[in-house]
């Protein structure tokens, strides 16, 4: 019977109040009390009255388990446990951090990476757990209760005196509670601890040790010559290297340890035998023999031998080094946690400073590498999306998820040949995540294997069959393939996963977390490590070298074909790897040696060292199973991956002097001006001369690079513009899948919107179709080295496969950004999404099929019906008018024309106009006639300053109070380069042009598209349309439109041009207003009347939401896109309401 709340906390009273008694009135009894008298007169009472089954067979006490005998094991679940470790009273100290309340919930707890060691009852009750595969330990004496996730190896609660039971929140207590707990409450109640998505303890920890093991190498030069090269310099790369070797190798055998794959202490015991025992090898040697000892055991490459078992350094720091690796709890950093942290390390590298070396930022070499750290929330959704819809088939890439129409969930036989890579895979945080993914799966189809396989048992049962043997027979599939699977951490590394980054350290770490990941999975199964480093996750540069189709691979497939048999080999072969890699080692030296020649031709002028500076990648011979067959022949649709995800570099392929020398002094990157910026650079070059050669070397080799790309035959789809690392990725990523290959990207904005990525949009629609296509502003800080304003998409598409469209969200704004905890919440909620059809685009932007910035799904709708049934401004149309633009005077480059006397005519600039309004500001130029005159006789608008013209703001923002501000010019006057100008076969038409761009329709429009500039391809996008005379809006238009503008007397000319009546000065402010809503008004005038101005312009926005075809929940819609002019106040809905009353009466007067 399920216990009450209420009954359990009145029993636990009672328990306290007896607990106060023995202490206070049988001080003796209590102290000598043992820990079988502690269990049976408090534990097992207070888990009795948290409903546990203390009576039943689930609650054993003195149980003897495979490892150690825990007082107390209670199966809540079939084959899980909680393990219970009962003490004496005050055995149990106190944790050093106390509260009020005697109570350590949750929230209050950060999780564990570098922490002070647990005492030795609380390792003990952790250890029986997690050693019997057991999730959760419980340490108690009554007077002191913990609670500990064993497989994380960190504290989930605590209550620090008997009070605190009842005395905190008793719902965290109530988690305990039997029916709590089968239904998942312990792992709900470990969730809830506070984690950072960085370790800054133990990233603080390995940076320190980076350095301190690089100096402590270069101070014993004489017995460490391979770090210095042949004249004698330190050779910085292979430095690098061995450092970051000798660490990982470290790492690794702590992580063994704390997941008892490796004997608990096997570092530690070799120190201390160092230190007691005069008569043991020296430290450096023990450590070698555990490191061939590492490698024969679990026959990992990272333990092969290798230049760094040629290092040798001080006792002193080797043992400090130990000593700290004892203070990290690797089972409490989760993968995903480790990943990050390594990301953030990368961030920083050992660097020669003058004759000794230091560890600094190097945001150039950040930048390429792509190792701005991605968000945990961003990689599960990326993998989830694809991997995990692959799997899955389902809308979240879940085993629970709702499924996709047409899309069944894989079984294990079916993924045999799924193969995912991250190109520039950083330190793996995107592989990590997939491995889980995957094993999830695997796991998943283990549990239902075992339940077929049970299920058919039951059924040859129920027939008659029962003898030993013929059960065997029949069953003996569901055992091939659960013995097939049982070594599924192996099945992952060396068959599903890839990756590849030009860092050799980023490789290298990679392959360190996902041996760690394996390896916690492996416990108690085959302890043979895959050799995924060098094989699955390689050095190199994706975007350099012979792609996946290079036809100079016909001419090797004899070699290919062997290559790729030697690489099966190193999979199936248990053992004795040593020459078969020599062999792959030599076989694939002389291919890519082949493959080089024309890329040696290319760089070896310009860039010293180039291979190594390069580091070029060959596909077919790096990875040749995905695109060779048994005969080294190409496999055509098939060859390739099934799954490419990351976050590649976002680098302009050109050079930057201050993110160069930013290297050196972080400052200069953005804090210093120019003048200053440049100063010290100066200084830094005095310095160290050999910086600035670093800089002139940097921007050949970046010239050479960039230059590569352009004549490359692998990247047709770059279109105009800089090259960029992330459009190159796109399409190297794109041309490395399967015929029905997933993509999951995250790039910057540019891959919607840019007209230089027009032809990878073509790419991505045309030749698949885009899955989903988000879109984010970092305003909520995403990546926290990011400028804030940045947008960037997470990309989803899929090859090969046709889609009448995409689902897509844009939260760019910063009032609407979205935090990166809200994410998966956000994007799982399909009324934050909307769907964009496909033959849409070119409707929206027939030139560049750019995707506009919609927020809903009535957003789109609306811009469809208005884009169908009106022309694009820029579209020329036979027999209506069509504008004409300009630009007339650049404020930079013709600045020698401009004075500030007053000579000559006025120089407008945006800033100086608002709508309808050209004298906003004063200004601040002007031009002698002559000057100007001669500046435009060689373009089309030679005249135009003659007389009256259009003119709209370019810079402007989406987020402003109005986007889209235009007004007409006065004769005689110039304009710079932030207003676009415009002419029109009549001036009625200009001033009907004019009202229309500073309409809430078309501006709303236009939001759509707008970052912060109203470029002329914009405005030239925009539905627009070509009134004339005979239609009943345009004198309504017209006329309102004069009546705002010419209100003196330099446009009484436009004024008796367009109205029936002579221009008359506007009255002055507070005269009633002259005209009723009238199709043709005669008494219309001009006007400065705030008041009178607002009804003409609540009449122009009515009139031209009827032209659109606006219903009034379309317009009132628009409007409360507005929020700076109608504001959630009671004065903005109240200017809201004014405007829809205009709306309807027009729409009277007009007959709808």
């Amino acid at each position: 019977m399920q216990i009450e709340k209420d009954q359990a906390r009145q029993t636990i009273q009672s328990l306290i109040a007896e607990y106060r008694r023995l202490r206070r009135e049988e001080k003796v009894y209590f102290e000598r009390m043992s820990e079988t008298d502690v269990v049976n007169k408090f534990v097992t009472p207070l888990f009795a009255a948290l409903g546990w089954p203390t009576r039943g067979s689930e609650y054993q006490q003195e149980v003897h388990t495979a490892v150690g005998r825990p007082d107390i094991r209670a199966e809540y679940a079939p084959n899980e446990y909680i393990y219970v470790e009962a003490k004496r009273f005050g055995v149990i100290g106190e944790l050093s951090r106390t509260t009020l309340s005697g109570v350590l919930t949750p929230g209050q707890m950060m999780l564990p990476g570098m922490a002070t060691d647990r005492t030795k009852e609380e390792q003990q009750a952790i250890n029986y757990a997690f050693a019997n595969n057991g999730s959760w330990a419980i340490l108690t004496n009554f007077e002191r209760f913990r609670l500990f996730n064993a497989r994380r190896d960190w504290l989930v609660f605590s209550v620090e005196n008997p009070d605190g039971y009842l005395e905190a929140d008793f719902d965290y207590l109530w988690q305990l509670a039997w029916h709590n707990i089968q239904n998942g409450s312990l792992e709900r109640l470990s969730s809830q601890r506070a984690r950072a998505d960085v370790d800054n303890d133990y990233l603080n920890f390995i940076n320190e040790w980076r350095l301190r093991l690089a100096r402590d190498i270069l101070e014993r030069p004489l017995i460490n010559q391979w770090a210095y090269d042949d004249e004698g310099h330190v050779n910085l790369p292979r430095l690098r290297g061995v450092v970051q070797r000798l660490l990982d190798r470290l790492v690794v055998v702590r992580y063994a340890e704390d997941h008892l794959i490796a004997p608990a202490g096997t570092l530690w015991n070799l120190l201390e035998l160092s230190r007691t025992n005069p008569y043991a090898l020296a430290f450096n040697e023990q450590l070698r023999h555990l490191y061939r000892n590492f490698d024969r055991l679990h026959n990992s490459a990272l333990f092969a031998l290798d230049v760094a078992d040629e290092a040798s350094l001080s006792d002193g720091v080797l043992q400090g080094l130990i000593e700290k690796l004892y203070e990290a709890r690797f089972r409490a950093m989760t993968p995903d946690i480790m990943g990050n942290t390594y990301e953030q390390y990368l961030g920083k590298a050992l660097a020669l400073d003058g004759d000794g070396i230091e560890t600094r930022d190097n945001l150039e070499t950040r930048k390429k590498q792509g190792s701005y750290y991605t968000p945990q929330v961003i990689v599960r959704y990326m993998v989830d999306n694809s991997l995990g819809r692959y799997l899955y088939g389902t809308q979240n890439g879940r085993s629970s998820g709702e499924p996709l129409p047409d899309a069944q969930p894989k079984t294990w036989d079916e993924v045999a040949d799924l193969r995912l890579i991250d190109p520039a895979c950083g330190s793996g945080s995107f592989l990590i995540y997939a491995y889980e993914v995957l094993a999830d799966f695997y796991r998943g189809e283990m549990r239902r294997l075992e339940r077929e396989r049970q299920a058919r048992l039951e059924e040859l049962v129920a027939a008659g069959i029962t003898t030993p043997f013929e059960l065997e027979i029949q069953l003996a599939p569901f055992k091939g393939a659960l013995q097939r699977l049982e070594d599924y951490p192996r099945l992952i590394l060396e068959r599903h996963i890839y990756g590849l980054d030009l860092d050799p350290q980023a490789a290298e770490i990679a392959t360190v977390n996902l041996i760690m990941r394996a390896m916690a999975d492996q416990r108690g199964r085959e302890q043979r490590l895959p050799l995924i480093l060098n094989q699955n996750v390689k050095v190199g540069n994706g975007l350099i070298g012979a792609g996946p189709a290079d036809p100079r691979y016909d001419a090797m497939a004899t070699e290919l074909a062997e290559l790729r048999r030697l690489r099966q080999q190193l999979v199936a072969q248990p053992n004795g790897h040593d020459d078969l890699l020599a062999q792959v080692a030599a076989l694939t030296e002389r291919l890519n040696g082949q493959l080089n020649e024309p890329l040696a031709a290319h760089f070896a002028d310009t860039v010293a060292d180039w291979a190594e500076q390069i580091r070029p990648f060959h596909w077919a011979v790096g990875f040749p199973e995905l695109f060779v067959d048994e005969a080294g022949r190409s496999l055509g649709a098939a060859a390739g991956f099934t799954i490419v995800v990351g976050n590649p570099p976002w680098e302009i392929v050109k050079p930057d002097l201050r993110e160069y020398y930013a290297q050196f002094d972080a400052d200069i990157e953005s804090k210093l001006t120019r003048s200053r910026a440049e100063a010290r650079i100066q200084q830094l070059n005095a310095l160290d001369p050999r910086l600035e050669a670093g800089w002139e070397e940097q921007q050949v080799r970046i010239a050479a690079t960039a230059k590569y790309f352009q004549a490359s035959p692998d990247y047709t789809r770059q279109g105009r513009g800089d090259t960029a690392t992330h459009k190159l990725f796109t399409e190297r990523a794109y041309t490395l899948l399967t015929e029905t290959g997933r993509l999951g990207y995250v790039v910057p904005s540019g891959i919607y919107a840019d007209a230089g990525t027009k032809q990878l949009r073509e790419m991505l629609l045309n030749e698949g179709c885009i899955d989903y296509l988000f879109n984010f502003s970092n305003e909520r800080w995403f990546f926290n080295a990011v400028h804030h304003a940045f947008k960037f998409s997470l990309l989803g598409a899929v090859k090969g496969t046709y889609s009448d469209g995409f689902w897509s969200t844009f939260r760019i704004n910063p009032r609407e950004a979205i935090a990166p905890n809200d994410l998966p919440a956000f994007l799982n909620d399909r009324n934050n999404l909307l769907y964009m059809r496909k033959e849409s685009l070119p409707k929206f932007s027939p030139e560049n099929l750019e995707v506009m910035e919609f927020q809903t799904q009535q957003d789109y709708s609306l811009a469809e019906r208005l884009y169908k049934k009106f022309p694009l401004l820029g579209e020329d149309i036979e027999d209506v008018w069509n504008p004409q633009f300009s630009r007339e005077f650049d404020m930079a480059g013709n600045r020698d024309l401009f004075n500030q006397s007053g000579s000559g005519f006025v120089l407008y600039e945006g800033k100086m106009i608002q709508q309808f309004n050209p004298f906003f500001a004063q200004p601040r130029f002007w031009i002698r006639q002559q000057d100007g005159e001669n500046k435009l006789a060689r373009t089309r608008a030679n005249d135009w300053f003659k007389t009256y013209r259009f003119a709209f703001r370019e810079v402007s923002g989406a987020v402003n109070e109005r986007t889209c501000i235009a007004t007409i010019l006065p004769p005689y006057t110039f304009a710079g380069h932030t207003l676009w100008v415009g002419v029109t076969p009549e001036l009625p038409i200009t001033l009907c042009l004019t009202a229309l761009i500073n309409s809430f329709v078309v501006d709303w429009v236009a939001r759509f598209k707008v970052n912060f500039h109203v470029t002329l391809g914009i405005m030239t996008q925009l539905p627009m349309p070509r009134l004339t005379a005979v239609s009943p809006y345009f004198d309504p238009i017209v006329s309102r439109a004069a009546a705002l503008t010419c209100t003196t007397p330099a446009f009484a000319d436009l004024w008796e041009a367009v109205m029936p009546t002579p221009w008359q000065a506007p009255l002055p402010p507070g005269s009633p207003a002259p005209h009723t809503l009238h199709p043709t008004p005669h008494t219309l005038r001009p006007t400065t009347d705030p008041t009178q101005r607002q009804q003409l312009r609540d009449e122009l926005d009515a009139l031209i939401a009827h032209l659109y075809g606006l219903s009034r929940d379309d317009f009132a819609h628009i409007l409360t896109t507005f929020p700076l002019v109608f504001p959630d106040t009671p004065a903005g809905e109240a200017k809201k309401a004014a405007l829809l009353a205009v709306y309807d009466r027009v729409g009277e007067a007009l007959g709808g």
